[in-house]
């Protein structure tokens, strides 16, 4: 299911949802690691409709590293989530 969000740039993101917002609600809870419980955190508001300002708001951070985290969730797999760093570099 496509939903549209407002980021805080005022253009409307398109994200193709692979799990409802129950599914991401759990990954969020259960996760230990704090950086990922903070992106799904993030992931799980985006998908209860949620704009990319109020998610920065609610969680921290910077509207790029939503974005990051919008870019990759479509062609993930869950253990990718951790695999980029907060500034964009690839963890080794």
């Amino acid at each position: 299911m496509e939903q549209k969000v407002m980021p805080m740039s005022g253009r409307r993101l398109q994200i193709e949802w692979q799990e409802d917002a129950e599914r991401l609600k759990r990954l969020y809870k259960e996760e230990s690691e704090l950086a990922l419980r903070v992106r799904w955190h993030a992931l799980w508001l985006l998908r209860c409709g949620y704009s990319v300002a109020k998610v920065v708001e609610v969680v921290g951070g910077h509207e790029r590293s939503v974005r990051r985290w919008i870019a990759w969730y479509p062609s993930r797999k869950y253990a990718d989530i951790g695999e980029v760093g907060d500034r964009g570099n690839r963890r080794h």
